[in-house]
């Protein structure tokens, strides 16, 4: 019980032969979901998967009570609206997470000056309000996620944030 949160990036997969490389990809998803859902339904039915892929999602980074990163996406991205809902984030605000984290990294000799740029934030269950290792290590796991998006090639893809607590 607390705090649980998580950034996934999904990509679209088309089924239409104008993409072969897509096409391809939907078949291979098809076959492994195929036999996937052959040997673990216990419902079997002649077609197990009868619909195609429509997109992948892919996990980027995923947090438990860091409760500072889930103040700024409640603030920056879902207007101030604390819902356990799901909402899209542009690169943009990726951008400006990652930007904000090494400052924070920038400033970790003083505690007043973390606190400022990025403070803890207060919830049911969201975990210390205190600037310690815990928050040290979230924003570093986060720089490391965030830099490996803006590092590959990951432009077809679309950002969401969810949380639950």
């Amino acid at each position: 019980m607390g705090l649980d949160h998580w950034l996934t990036g999904e990509q679209y997969v088309s089924n239409y032969d104008h993409n072969p490389k897509e096409v391809e990809l939907q078949k291979t998803l098809a076959g492994v979901l195929s036999d996937y859902n052959g040997k673990n339904n216990c419902h079997q039915h002649p077609n197990p998967d009868p619909f195609p892929v429509n997109t992948v999602e892919y996990q980027i980074i995923q947090w438990r009570k860091a409760n500072q990163i889930h103040s700024w996406f409640v603030e920056n991205v879902q207007s101030g609206k604390d819902d356990c809902g799901r909402y899209y984030v542009s690169t943009k605000q990726l951008r400006d997470l990652l930007d904000l984290c090494n400052e924070v990294k920038a400033h970790w000799g003083n505690p007043e000056k973390v606190r400022a740029t990025l403070p803890p934030a207060n919830g049911f269950f969201f975990g210390s309000q205190d600037i310690n290792e815990w928050y040290k290590e979230d924003i570093e796991n986060t720089i490391e996620a965030l830099q490996k998006v803006f590092d590959g090639n990951f432009n077809h893809l679309e950002f969401y944030y969810g949380s639950s607590w």
